[in-house]
């Protein structure tokens, strides 16, 4: 997975080389655990009563924190796609607070830092991936993908000893992309229209 997603934007943009380098090494030290490696909203199986992961074609045993940089990758790309409409951050935020909960109970609170710490690394460098990797999204626009990109970088180069809480995360996101436009902060999308688009089956 580090081939087509790191490997590749480091290879064709070499002034981001050195923190791909750096996040490389850090996800090779850091194998402790069962990645899926496609973890994404799309391969989630969803019912009333249960919750069931598809396709573990490249599951491996790795860095957990890549599979929490891709799978709030397809999440911030939505958000991103769809003008940041507060529905899809609602979407982001909510998924975001059940796995730290359940994370923060299985691990220690150093482990747990430092996994978010490389995660939130793992997520810029997947939001670059998705626009210069060999895997690119084809839904987004020129001008989203140029915030994208932006938003990417600062993330991927934030490589400080202390992990950042959500909100911080959440002002860089709002720093590189822009407020939400006027009327979309409250805009209110029906559930069938949320489901629909945040498991991908939007443009």
């Amino acid at each position: 997975r580090l081939d087509p997603y790191y490997q590749h934007v480091a290879r064709h943009h070499a002034e981001l080389e050195p923190a791909f380098a750096e996040l490389i090494a850090l996800q090779s030290a850091h194998r402790q655990a069962v990645v899926h490696g496609d973890f994404s909203p799309k391969n989630l199986l969803v019912t009333n009563e249960s919750l069931t992961l598809l396709d573990f074609e490249v599951g491996h045993w790795g860095d957990p924190a890549f599979d929490i940089g891709f799978f709030f990758t397809h999440l911030v790309l939505k958000w991103l796609w769809s003008g940041r409409q507060a529905d899809y951050w609602q979407n982001l935020t909510v998924a975001w607070e059940a796995y730290a909960t359940t994370m923060a109970t299985a691990i220690t609170d150093a482990e747990w830092l430092a996994v978010r710490r490389r995660g939130r690394q793992c997520l810029g460098g997947c939001l670059l991936a998705r626009v210069a990797g060999k895997s690119k999204v084809e839904y987004l626009s020129p001008v989203v993908q140029e915030e994208t990109w932006q938003l990417g970088c600062v993330l991927l180069g934030d490589s400080g000893s202390e992990a950042l809480p959500q909100r911080v995360l959440a002002e860089k996101v709002v720093q590189i992309a822009g407020p939400c436009p006027k009327g979309l902060a409250t805009q209110k999308l029906s559930q069938k229209e949320i489901r629909q688009k945040a498991l991908g089956a939007g443009p």
